[in-house]
């Protein structure tokens, strides 16, 4: 299976084309993956549809923190690269893994993860869920990344909490359906093509 970089650091990527209108193209750049990349109305993303096992996780271990993402992604033969998580000058946010190892330099605030194992399975965690139903198994984990808000749950738009998911900015949300496909979505932002988007305009997108 190709590697997919999950580097566990940064919570959205700034990517950097310019279109005047509306365009959208779809590719299928390996096996079991689909790319589209859509502008309109000063919007700009890229939404990356992966079957069940198509690609194996690979996340940054802590002794990589603050890899430049393409550099990381050159050194592990990564067909596809992404940013994740929050951070601080010294930590991550929330529950991060990489290389099978959890990061120990982290801190709360991001109670949304999802795991990566070696069978090629994916799962997400809720830290705020019942207790004994949030913890990421480390039995065969591969990578983990973790965020917030929620933006779907069971098909709905999960309710946006936090006044920063109402303000348009570059960023990154991974989606997980029933049968293990796993949905990457990257928007570009802070430039006049393109705007950002709001937590609810990513759930849009999503459903």
């Amino acid at each position: 299976m190709r590697p997919i970089t999950l580097r566990a650091l940064l919570g959205f990527c700034l990517l950097g084309s310019t279109f005047g209108r509306a365009e959208e193209r779809t590719t299928r750049p390996y096996p079991g993956v689909v790319h589209i990349h859509r502008t309109e109305n000063l919007q700009d993303y890229h939404l990356l549809i992966l079957a069940p096992r198509a690609m194996e996780a690979v996340g940054t271990d802590q002794d990589q923190a603050w890899s430049v993402v393409s550099d990381f992604a050159r050194r592990t033969g990564a067909q596809i690269a992404i940013n994740a998580n929050f951070f601080s000058k010294t930590e991550s946010c929330g529950v991060t893994a990489g290389d099978g190892r959890l990061w120990t330099a982290v801190f709360e605030g991001c109670p949304m993860t999802i795991a990566f194992f070696r069978d090629g399975k994916a799962s997400i965690h809720d830290r705020k869920a019942p207790a004994g139903s949030a913890v990421v198994p480390t039995a065969g984990l591969l990578a983990a990344v973790s965020g917030r808000p929620g933006l779907v749950e069971n098909a709905r738009p999960s309710p946006t909490l936090e006044r920063f998911a109402s303000i348009r900015h570059p960023r990154t949300a991974l989606g997980l359906r029933k049968d293990g496909t796993l949905v990457i979505l990257v928007a570009d932002g802070r430039r006049e093509q393109a705007l950002g988007f709001t937590g609810p305009e990513m759930s849009e997108i999503f459903l």
